[in-house]
């Protein structure tokens, strides 16, 4: 579970996992809304250098272990391919991050939920 909330007094800082339509909606998303995207990681160093260009981000990761271990990020937004995104939600879980990923491998009632923690080892 991640460690603790984020500072009142600074923003939330974003990192995208992944680089594709999904990832590029949300980033500039939250760019239009005033948000903070410090990172971002893909499966290969010049897609993520790409994308933190395009959009103004600091840092771009060559790997998303690195991504989700980056400590100026405090939530990652998966945005992988959805048969990954479970594996990739939990990464970032057990690297003490918050998480949002729209998946249907991600449950919507409490109970699943507690199951879906359970079987990647959380909680």
């Amino acid at each position: 579970m991640p460690e603790s909330p984020p500072a009142p007094d600074r923003p939330i800082r974003w990192g995208n996992l992944a680089t594709g339509d999904i990832a590029r909606k949300f980033a500039g998303d939250l760019l239009l809304d005033g948000h903070l995207v410090t990172a971002v990681g893909s499966r290969s160093a010049e897609p993520a250098a790409a994308f933190a260009r395009e959009f103004g981000i600091g840092r771009a990761h060559g790997s998303y272990a690195d991504l989700v271990t980056d400590p100026g990020v405090d939530i990652v937004h998966v945005a992988s391919p959805h048969t990954f995104r479970k594996e990739h939600g939990a990464m970032a879980l057990e690297a003490g991050k918050h998480v949002l990923s729209r998946s249907r491998s991600t449950p919507h009632r409490p109970a699943g939920l507690q199951r879906w923690l359970r079987t990647v080892g959380c909680c």
